[in-house]
């Protein structure tokens, strides 16, 4: 009987110690920060890479550890060290992973072995991982990356909020609106360009056989590089001589002309600042779609071009009406109709994009995006998306296709019309303005 509570006694006074010594124990920071710690190197304990062969991390460079592990106050038993890639690597630019990943960490396809996870929590998204095969898992086994990791997340069926299919980056015909890339990666864009080419190229052999046996002077070259930049600035840029044809026709005009050339500015201000300027963390801002700014910048550009057109469909009428000729047919813009297709899609697809990847924080900035997003609630947009954005782009290639050949030639035939005559003596024409 004395014997059996000794034992009982024995056994409660081991379980108090080891649990009084736990306790008491220091923080798992504080043991690595200790004098005796700080002398050893990191795979004295972490053996494992050493018996690797294929290891990423060499032996003998364990120096290395802490430049990537170097919070050790983050560190949590089941989901190791925070580690952020961007203390040495920059964010990819446009072409190599496009704008919409920029809230996508690293892990996601630079780890091998792994299925990303991602949920919403209070509108923010929050990505985890859980690895394919839990026995040869390593955190430390990354990859470059290539185009079969982009199956991880769009495959159907995926919870990601990504679309089934990887749609390439936007080339350069996406440039007069969005931050893109200046390469042409798609059959649509290809045939476009070159049947853009073609037309302009037409129109200059026109204007050069016009001018067979005309003997023009330049003027003195100060002079003509004033009226050089008045022409290109002041009447071409500015619209002075529709100003003063017409002011009210002056300002639907600037509605439409300046949200386009306010969206190329942007866009071709975020693209050269990705690719030279990537060390700065305020550049990508303008290529986050769900940031504040960006989103409502290009709503409300979206939205002055929309209001434009429809002013301008308004005004043409009504003009017509007073000039009008009997019998003559209406004159309906195709470029127009390309454009108010090109904004709309662009709607549908921010809604679609919105919806989708579950209202991310502050996507309610994009405010028309937004309201979309909320009736696309419950569609199978991963399935569609994809569609969505070829719809929008084909849109986009025909009216580049087309711009030679429509009314939409003014915008390149007017400013060169206008700086020639401006360096020419002949500018009997300009004076009438």
């Amino acid at each position: 009987m004395r014997k059996g509570i000794a034992q009982i006694i024995l056994i409660a006074v081991l379980v108090f110690g080891y649990e009084l010594s736990w306790a008491s124990s220091p923080d798992y920071e504080d043991v690595l920060s200790d004098k005796a710690h700080s002398t050893l190197e990191c795979m004295a304990c972490h053996s494992y890479i050493k018996e690797n062969p294929d290891h990423p991390v060499p032996e003998g460079r364990s120096s290395t550890c802490l430049e990537c592990h170097e919070d050790f106050s983050a560190f949590s038993p089941d989901k190791g060290f925070k580690v952020d890639c961007l203390k040495c690597h920059y964010l990819h630019n446009e072409k190599t992973a496009h704008d919409a990943h920029i809230g996508v960490p690293c892990r996601s396809c630079h780890m091998e072995e792994i299925k990303p996870v991602r949920e919403i929590k209070d509108g923010v998204p929050v990505w985890s991982y859980v690895p394919l095969k839990l026995a040869e898992y390593d955190p430390h086994r990354i990859t470059a990356g290539d185009k079969n990791s982009c199956s991880r997340c769009h495959v159907k069926g995926n919870t990601l909020g990504a679309s089934d299919h990887a749609l390439p980056a936007k080339g350069i015909i996406c440039l007069p609106c969005h931050a893109s890339t200046f390469s042409i990666g798609d059959i649509p864009s290809a045939v476009s360009i070159i049947i853009f080419i073609i037309g302009i190229t037409t129109i200059v052999i026109i204007w050069f056989s016009a001018g067979k046996g005309y003997k023009g002077a330049v003027k003195g070259r100060a002079f003509s590089l004033i009226n050089l930049f008045s022409a290109l600035i002041i009447d071409a840029l500015l619209q002075r001589r529709l100003f003063k044809v017409s002011k009210s026709r002056w300002v639907i005009h600037a509605m439409i002309f300046f949200s386009f050339m306010a969206r190329f500015l942007w866009g071709i201000i975020a693209t050269c600042a990705s690719i030279l300027l990537k060390a700065s963390d305020n550049i990508w801002i303008l290529l986050d779609k769900n940031h504040p700014v960006t989103g409502f910048f290009f709503d409300i550009t979206g939205l002055m071009i929309i209001a434009g057109g429809c002013l301008m469909f308004i005004e043409k009428r009504i003009r017509r009406k007073k000039n009008s000729i009997k019998g003559l047919p209406e004159n309906i813009s195709f470029a127009s109709l390309l454009i108010s297709g090109m904004i709309i899609t662009g709607f549908v697809l921010e809604g679609a994009r919105i919806a989708m990847t579950g209202a991310p924080l502050y996507s309610q900035y994009s405010f028309i995006g937004y309201m979309v997003s909320r009736l696309m609630i419950g569609f199978h947009l991963n399935g569609i998306y994809a569609y969505l954005w070829y719809l929008h782009a084909v849109i986009t290639c025909a009216f580049i296709a087309t711009f030679p050949f429509s009314s939409m030639r003014h915008i390149f035939m007017v400013p060169v019309s206008l700086g020639i005559k401006a360096v020419s003596k002949d500018t009997t024409d300009l004076k009438k303005y």
